[in-house]
């Protein structure tokens, strides 16, 4: 696949027929940049509330082998050993925006605990288990930075990562967080039934 597009798209038998009704970028590469776009801004009003909470960078790796996924750190005053994996929302296609990062610094800041953002890999482009895989690496980083309870949390799509990650890590055999943080979790997939 190049750019969204198929082998037949692009040389096909009906490729001239394509790029007549087509022209440009695809509809779901189009979509997908609107939303980035919409949804992935890194400024928001929140950022500037509590400013006692420190906001550093980093990066850690995957669970997949050569992949490193940036995390920030919220690290709010007299943290202990406790912290939270925060994951954000988005339709597993928008990035983490300045309205999530805001929600991290106020996780931090009210429960006290450290609060570490992921920056997953996002689909289209990295397709399923990537995001679980990359929220899995960052726990295992937790687990070696942190000596407390680790909670698993997130909005929407991210609420369904942590859960994911929950029984993804279960079904291993391994830790799992001692508790799950889940707001407005997309949860069951099977819309039409409803």
């Amino acid at each position: 696949m190049k750019n969204g597009l198929t082998p037949a798209m692009l040389s096909g038998p009906a490729a001239d027929l394509y790029r007549q009704l087509v022209p440009g970028m695809p509809l779901r590469d189009r979509w997908v940049a609107e939303i980035r776009e919409a949804w992935g801004q890194r400024d928001h009003p929140s950022l500037s509330e509590f400013p006692e909470v420190e906001v550093s960078e980093r990066s850690v790796p995957s669970l997949d082998t050569g992949i490193d996924v940036p995390i920030t750190l919220c690290t709010p005053p007299g943290a202990g050993g406790d912290a939270v994996l925060y994951l954000h929302g988005g339709g597993w296609i928008a990035p983490a925006s300045g309205k999530h990062l805001g929600w991290a610094k106020r996780i931090a800041a009210l429960s006290g605990q450290t609060v570490v953002a992921v920056h997953y890999r996002l689909a289209p482009e990295d397709r399923y288990p990537s995001a679980l895989h990359d929220a899995d690496g960052v726990f295992r980083a937790m687990e070696e930075l942190f000596t407390g309870s680790i909670t698993a949390g997130g909005d929407s799509a991210g609420a369904n990562l942590a859960a994911a990650l929950f029984f993804f890590r279960r079904q291993r055999g391994q830790r799992v967080p001692e508790k799950l943080m889940l707001s407005c979790g997309v949860l069951d997939l099977h819309l039409e039934r409803w």
